[in-house]
């Protein structure tokens, strides 16, 4: 099952792990397929803004 993606988990999420060798407990950042969805929505103002982001 595919989860839809909320502003929660839309770049990724944080699954638990455990090392086999020595048990310790980490968390993995495991990213969402791409295209996100909701798509990115390019409109005039985020073009401005990625092309501040240029200079």
């Amino acid at each position: 099952m595919i989860e839809k993606n909320t502003k929660q988990n839309r770049a990724g999420k944080y699954l638990p792990q455990i090392a086999r060798v020595n048990g310790i407990n980490y968390k993995a950042f495991i990213p969402s397929p791409l295209p996100p969805t909701p798509a990115i929505n390019f409109d005039l103002e985020m073009i401005s803004i990625l092309s501040k982001a240029d200079l």
